[in-house]
């Protein structure tokens, strides 16, 4: 097994594994330090099943089922299926493959957001237009103008379901009862300190965040809207 950087980024490329047969201790053990230190892990080349998915994301952490379960798989719950496509009834399949296109925080909008995700690709756009980015945002507190620090420091951020929701098509932006009941607005840090590593980083999700605690609105979104560009 070879771990290394991914021309000279932040992610780290884990090669010379096969995932869908298992990791020995040692190879689990430095997957989880190096996923503690970059926060991104590639994996080419995988052949997985829903089962195996399930299974090899158990190995870093207890794998969650997320509330909306039109997006889910039927038979593993813990896979959510993300596509543009509809099936023979014309229904979405999924959660929508299109429009997600801000920045964003997975689960950021309920009390415990997960600990991290894992992507599966399984068919994407030949012309690039299926890229996924990520964004290192341990980076983004270091760069930080030093009043920014301080102005964040402490302070919590407000996010909404029906505003993450807001950016979806109109069949997935449609919010239930019950819905609302599993995903009020929560409260989360602005900076965010690592509880293995012990450094900081920004905890940011502009297309979900509604204000921040104890401002005005404008100003709460102000911040936010300055920490987006900075």
């Amino acid at each position: 097994m070879e771990i290394k950087s991914i021309d000279g980024s932040f992610a780290r490329e884990v090669a010379g594994v096969a995932l869908w047969n298992g990791l020995s201790t040692g190879e689990l053990e430095q997957i989880r330090d190096a996923w503690t230190e970059s926060g991104l892990l590639v994996f080419r080349r995988q052949a997985l099943s829903e089962k195996e998915i399930v299974e090899v994301s158990a190995m870093f952490g207890k794998p969650i089922v997320i509330h909306r379960t039109d997006w889910v798989s039927p038979e593993h719950p813990e896979v959510i299926l993300v596509s543009n496509m509809k099936d023979q009834d014309n229904k979405q399949i999924g959660m929508p493959g299109s429009n997600d296109v801000d920045w964003h925080t997975d689960q950021s909008y309920v009390a415990n957001p997960s600990t991290g995700a894992m992507l599966y690709a399984v068919e994407i756009p030949n012309d690039g237009g299926g890229s996924t980015w990520w964004t290192n945002m341990r980076v983004g507190y270091d760069d930080l103008p030093a009043d920014l620090k301080t102005q964040c420091t402490g302070k919590r951020a407000i996010l909404s379901y029906v505003k993450r929701l807001s950016g979806y098509n109109e069949q997935a932006a449609k919010v239930t009862e019950e819905m609302l009941r599993k995903t009020p607005p929560v409260a989360q840090p602005i900076i965010y300190t690592h509880p293995v590593t012990g450094k900081k980083s920004i905890f940011l999700d502009p297309s979900t965040t509604i204000g921040v605690e104890g401002m005005a609105e404008d100003a709460g979104l102000a911040l936010i809207d300055r920490l987006t560009k900075a």
